[in-house]
């Protein structure tokens, strides 16, 4: 467990929702550079949903 840097007053739950929600999202920021740089993170094309309002 990390060395609690909060206010006196904040709830236990609180400062481990913020120390999750970079680990829970980090995937997701992974994933999206490694699809913008063009690595091939799928084994089927990637659908943006742009397609629909190009024509």
């Amino acid at each position: 467990m990390p060395k609690r840097n909060a206010l006196p007053d904040v709830p236990r739950w609180a400062v481990l929702t913020a120390y999750a929600v970079p680990l829970v999202t980090l995937p997701s920021g992974l994933w999206r550079i490694a699809l913008v740089a063009g690595l091939p993170v799928a084994s089927d094309p990637v659908r943006t949903g742009w397609a629909c309002c190009t024509s």
